[in-house]
């Protein structure tokens, strides 16, 4: 894994390598078990995303109706309602992303993290 924190690169074999060779192998976890399961975390956070802005396009007609209610019925009111229905659709969707997708890649790295600091202690 890069040094870097803004890297958002899955761990490689190579990386692997680094925790499952040599004598002091991991005695209370397996190392590839934690690389699939922060690769699963990160398709997890995706997978997240994409429902919720599946859930949120499925609800714009409905959203746009509430809108349109309250604005009236003529045309130009339409029109601000669905300024306004994307407007709050776009607004969550950028939320409920960030809800999802933070607190997995969060702990995914948590768990490399962890991983690292066993790993050293053990010199």
């Amino acid at each position: 894994m890069a040094d870097k924190w803004y890297s958002f690169s899955t761990p490689n074999e190579a990386d692997f390598q680094k925790f499952a060779a040599g004598q002091d192998q991991a005695v209370f976890y397996k190392p590839r078990q934690v690389f699939r399961l922060y690769r699963w975390l990160h398709y997890a956070a995706l997978a997240g995303i994409l429902l919720s802005v599946l859930r949120v396009i499925q609800e714009l007609g409905n959203s746009q109706a509430v809108f349109t209610a309250y604005f009236g019925q003529n045309p130009a009111a339409s029109q601000l309602g669905w300024a306004v229905t994307i407007g709050v659709a776009l607004f969550v969707i950028v939320i409920n992303s960030a809800i999802i997708y933070l607190p997995l890649k969060a702990f995914g790295s948590l768990l490399l993290i962890l991983m690292e600091m066993e790993f050293n202690s053990r010199a």
